[in-house]
């Protein structure tokens, strides 16, 4: 079964939320559009670049094509018409929509730039302080 087959399979919404997961936690390259206005192939092909598929019975398993560390194996249940990780339900859309919290905190804090910017005639420190926002 060829890889367009077999993630053919899968929903065209829940591709749209697996592509929305992947474009917020930076698990490809490019930046993926995933706007449901796309057809389904040309959202299958963009995936095909990054991912493959394996099919066993009813379960498709998702694998990183570049073996990226951050990314975790996932299923998806062509009956259940959801995805699995580790075996258990994981719902794509509630995470792929759930806002992004951050934090500002405003606090002095000491950057260590090293001598490739020291200016010419300042003490060889490497250290500049100041003050800066942190997004957690």
């Amino acid at each position: 079964m060829s890889q367009t087959e077999i993630f053919g399979r899968i929903t065209k919404p829940n591709l749209v939320n697996f592509l929305r997961i992947c474009d917020k936690e930076r698990l490809t390259v490019q930046r993926i559009r995933y706007a449901s206005i796309r057809s389904k192939g040309a959202l299958i092909k963009d995936i095909m670049r990054y991912f493959y598929g394996t099919q066993n019975d009813s379960i498709i398993t998702i694998r990183s094509k570049d073996h990226n560390p951050r990314f975790l194996e996932l299923e998806y249940c062509t009956e259940r018409r959801s995805f699995l990780r580790e075996g258990r339900p994981f719902d794509c859309e509630v995470v792929s929509r759930k806002k992004p919290e951050y934090q500002i905190e405003h606090k002095k804090v000491t950057l260590n730039f090293g001598t490739l910017f020291r200016a010419k005639g300042a003490p060889d420190t490497g250290t500049v302080s100041g003050v800066a926002s942190w997004f957690a």
